[in-house]
């Protein structure tokens, strides 16, 4: 039974209660749950706000780094405006532009995409486009509408950085463009500049990227960029020389004028080639450096001395004059050149009291083609079989000379060394000192004839002939004369007649011994022509034209002057 329906229990006693009677239950009311109900216009704002971060989120997620790029000047750039482009692509733009703590350059800020994360690395390279004039042409005139942008060029890779230095003026090369990147060292630029072309055999192949002196400045340094395919081309004995400007080069073996093309006088240039194999050719690999030489003789000269195993030296000594001769003129043999002069001094001796020039050569077995076991035993042999030096002219412009080895008509000389150990190769006089020693000799004899007598005599006679003169007019011969010229006049007009007759006369006996020649020839047709009677005949014949010939000849002598055929010349 439920406890409602239970009796309550008295302290009296259990007689005192009914059993019938019922307890009234106590009435349980249940108390109703709070709830608070949420206006609808609260929804408005947190869903605004929902918003707002989703639009935060999508925003700072497609943002890019925000970068940094110094530059001298910001000339054309506008903050919040101009773009930063890689390929005509916008993949930034311009926020702040602030000048840097030192007031020397100009720091721009720049956001950037967020793909663009993947080439802002140590290849990144950034440089203002605006309208440029110079060398190498026109370029930038598309901004001239539109304004100056700034243009990035990189390659994928590297570590991410943010802070860049900014190029003054565009890259010849794009980064990462296919070909070979080298370095070149010269003692002078020679006109080479940035921007110069590279040639090989007058074609451009490349170009001239940067220059800069060495850290001791004792020369200069190139970049140039040599495009694919024709770096392949370029080997470890390639050399390379300066085409710069025009070239006038005067020596012994005479005058060369070198010019380049209109792009290479203009700019300067720089060409290459293999001029010969001295040694294993190997392809080189990037950053490899070469030597620039002033011209292609000197980078010819540089391949003769590189590819000389062994060199002999020689002296000679010359008791004559040696101007013209410098050090680098050939010494030649037979027309060949076969070595060069090293060195040219002055020496005094004491013993003898006399002045000697000592010249200094080497023999150089490359210039040899084809010759086998040519060493220094072969010269010394030739030296002591009688090979001497002589001077010879070899630009009669400039009179710059050079040594001769020839043969000496005076028989073999004993092989002798100087006090250095070098052997001596007699020498001979040149052949201007021959002349020069001949015209000496016959001004030295004229010297001693006795002209003074020879001046005093004549002017004595001259006096006497004016003295006979005079009295031969003081006697009236002068009529006579005239008259008596005056008759050879009429007498030379009259053989004058007679030697035109004579001419037409000696004409037709001309005409007709020709006639008779060729009648003869077609009468001795039948005699073998090998016969002693034939032979006889022809002579014969020939004497008579020829004859003939000289008669005509004194005729024509005489009609045109006769008076020379009277008085004589």
């Amino acid at each position: 039974m439920s406890d409602r329906f239970r009796r309550p229990a008295h302290a009296g006693g259990s007689h005192n209660r009914r059993s019938y009677d019922i307890e009234a239950a106590a009435p349980l009311v249940e108390k109703p749950s709070k709830r608070q109900a949420i206006s609808a216009y609260w929804l408005v704002p947190l869903f605004a706000l929902l918003l707002g971060l989703f639009f935060a989120y999508n925003y700072y997620k497609d943002q890019g780094p925000l970068i940094s790029i110094e530059f001298n000047t910001a000339e054309g750039l506008v903050a919040g405006k101009t773009p930063i482009r890689y390929r005509d692509v916008n993949i930034g733009t311009v926020e702040t532009i602030t000048l840097s703590d030192d007031l020397e350059t100009v720091i721009v800020e720049a956001r950037m995409t967020a793909d663009s994360r993947r080439y802002l690395n140590d290849h990144a390279r950034f440089w203002v486009v605006r309208p440029r004039v110079g060398a190498g042409g026109v370029s930038g005139l598309n901004t001239l509408l539109s304004g100056a942008y700034i243009q990035v060029n990189s390659l994928v890779g590297s570590a991410f950085l943010d802070e860049f230095v900014g190029l003054e003026k565009p890259p010849l090369t794009e980064e990462g463009a296919p070909g070979l990147r080298i370095s070149l060292q010269a003692k002078q630029a020679g006109h080479v500049s940035i921007g110069s072309p590279v040639f090989y055999r007058q074609v451009k192949v490349g170009q001239v990227e940067a220059q800069r002196f060495l850290p001791n400045y004792e020369m200069v340094e190139f970049t140039i960029f040599v495009d694919a395919p024709h770096h392949k081309i370029i080997r470890n004995i390639t050399k390379f020389w300066n085409v710069s400007g025009v070239a006038l080069n005067v020596d012994a073996n005479g005058l060369s004028v070198r010019t380049p093309s209109l792009e290479g006088l203009a700019q300067g240039g720089v060409s290459f080639d293999i001029i010969e194999e001295y040694e294993f050719p190997y392809q080189v690999e990037g950053g490899h450096v070469f030597t620039l030489h002033e011209s292609y003789e000197a980078a010819r000269e540089d391949t003769v001395e590189l590819s000389s195993s062994s060199r002999y030296e020689y002296v000679t000594y010359f008791d004559g004059s040696v101007r013209g001769l410098s050090p680098g003129a050939p010494v030649e043999f037979k027309g060949v050149q076969i070595g060069r002069v090293t060195d040219i001094k002055l020496m005094y001796e004491e013993a003898t009291q006399s002045v000697r020039v000592p010249v200094y050569f080497e023999f150089q077995p490359e210039r040899l083609f084809g010759v086998r076991g040519f060493n220094s035993a072969a010269v010394n042999t030739a030296v002591a079989s009688g090979l001497q030096a002589k001077l010879h002219v070899g630009n009669l412009l400039t009179g710059q000379l050079f040594v001769s080895l020839e043969p000496s008509a005076d028989g073999a000389v004993p092989l002798a060394l100087n006090e250095d150990d070098i052997p001596i190769l007699p020498s001979v006089k040149s052949d201007l000192d021959q002349v020069t020693e001949g015209v000496q000799q016959a001004l030295a004899k004229i010297n001693q004839l006795p002209l003074e007598d020879l001046v005093l005599n004549a002017s004595a006679t001259i006096a006497e002939a004016k003295q006979l003169v005079t009295d031969i007019n003081a006697l009236g011969f002068a009529g006579r004369v005239d008259s008596t010229i005056g008759s050879a006049d009429v007498a030379v007009k009259e053989f004058a007649k007679l030697a035109s007759g004579m001419r037409t006369d000696l004409n037709q006996l001309t005409g007709q011994m020709q006639v008779l020649v060729n009648t003869a020839d077609e009468s001795f047709e039948g005699i073998a022509p090998d016969s002693p009677l034939y032979y006889n005949l022809l002579n014969t014949l020939r004497d008579l034209q020829q004859a003939a010939r000289a008669v005509l000849a004194v005729s024509e002598s005489v009609e045109k002057k006769p008076e020379e055929f009277l008085f004589g010349k």
